[in-house]
């Protein structure tokens, strides 16, 4: 059986976000970072304009490829959401953050209570 070329080999890679939770992504040597970026801003729900792809702990270019650095099964790229900004300019999540604020006044209270 004639053996894969480089182009062709897969590779299992991990993609993790800031909390540490993981989505698998079987792709080739050959596959930009960019099209790994845009199935994961997919499947996370989040724009691919605010992610940054990281490979120990250095920017990924999103014109690259898992071959051109090396990479090999299991490893993994850090997705870390860039935040521009305070939360004053976003009113979504201005209220998030309010909302947080509540329910951890809230639960002092009850604690304090018991």
């Amino acid at each position: 059986m004639a053996e894969a070329s480089q182009s062709d080999e897969k590779l299992d890679l991990k993609v993790s976000d800031s909390h540490g939770a993981l989505t698998h992504f079987k792709v080739k040597k050959t596959t930009k970072f960019r099209k790994i970026l845009t199935a994961y801003a997919s499947k996370a729900g989040i724009e691919e304009r605010a992610i940054r792809l990281m490979v120990d702990g250095e920017r990924v270019n999103l014109e690259q490829c898992p071959g051109d650095l090396d990479m090999e099964n299991g490893d993994q790229i850090d997705a870390m959401v860039e935040q521009q900004g305070g939360l004053g300019q976003d009113p979504a999540a201005a209220a998030v953050a309010a909302a947080l604020r509540a329910n951890l006044a809230r639960q002092a209270e009850i604690e304090a209570a018991l």
